[in-house]
């Protein structure tokens, strides 16, 4: 396996600020964990050609985030010629320009429990999200609203792709885990307070219970959160969702995964 594992982004080239605006080419390999060898052997070719004159040039940046997945960051008047030369390597079989994500979501609870929305036929039956853990990336949560504040439990927080180890408090009252990204996001939620609305969305409990019609879908579920956002406003998405977002909510327990947010393409994309 590579002497630098994929989801710690092995990275080629330094990141810069380019002249003109930058794009991201994601490129999927035909190769899997226990043939990953084969790549390991290039990686280094590959970067060394990309960032020739010709191709990228020396502002380009080439990392490896997971097993089948190369990203590479470009000069949006290089983007061409580089897919050009990406789509005649061998191990290549899939390159797309990665589109722009922005936060997407605006629908409260009842209306997915009734027709006109007036209704919550769902807490009715008894669903209210008992034992259940939901994960969420998003702009940051305000875990000091009443509607996931405990008073008597500290969050967990955390940073590092993939599952981090340590980090969860089963015993708060909503947020079992808060999990941030190095460099690329913090643990706040002050601008807009999109990631704050999306998860009061999902499983807004407050207390005291006075708040009660704003309460969310699932108010007796829990969060594991993962903040996205260096800013509260524009977002930042890991290389590969399947290896450096979703398995620290999935080793904490959640089966859901919510993301209220996307891009302007209709494509399906190697994010989606």
């Amino acid at each position: 396996p590579p002497s630098s594992p994929p989801g710690q982004n092995k990275t080629g080239g330094d990141r810069r600020w380019f002249h003109n605006p930058s794009v991201v080419i994601d490129t999927l390999l035909g190769i899997t964990e226990t043939t990953a060898w084969v790549f390991e052997e290039i990686f280094d070719e590959w970067v060394e050609t990309l960032r020739e004159e010709s191709l990228g040039g020396s502002q380009v940046e080439v990392r490896w985030p997971s097993w089948d997945k190369v990203v590479i960051v470009t000069d949006s008047t290089r983007e061409d010629i580089i897919m050009e030369w990406l789509s005649v390597q061998p191990l290549v079989y899939w390159i797309e320009e990665r589109p722009a994500f922005a936060v997407k979501n605006k629908f409260a609870s009842k209306a997915i429990q009734s027709s006109d929305g007036t209704r919550t036929k769902l807490w009715e039956k008894g669903l209210l999200g008992d034992n259940e853990i939901v994960g969420c990336a998003d702009t940051g949560l305000d875990h000091d609203s009443c509607f996931f504040s405990d008073d008597t439990e500290a969050v967990e927080v955390c940073e590092g792709v993939g599952a981090v180890p340590n980090c969860v408090n089963m015993g708060h009252r909503k947020v079992v885990s808060y999990r941030y990204f190095d460099g690329k996001s913090d643990t706040l939620d002050t601008k807009w307070g999109h990631g704050t609305h999306v998860v009061g969305s999902i499983l807004g409990n407050a207390e005291p219970s006075n708040w009660d019609e704003y309460t969310g879908a699932a108010p007796n579920a829990k969060v594991s959160f993962d903040d996205i956002s260096p800013d509260g406003s524009s977002l930042w998405v890991t290389d590969d969702l399947n290896v450096q977002l979703f398995p620290h909510s999935y080793e904490i327990g959640a089966r859901l995964h919510s993301n209220s947010w996307g891009s302007t393409t209709s494509h399906y994309t190697a994010t989606a």
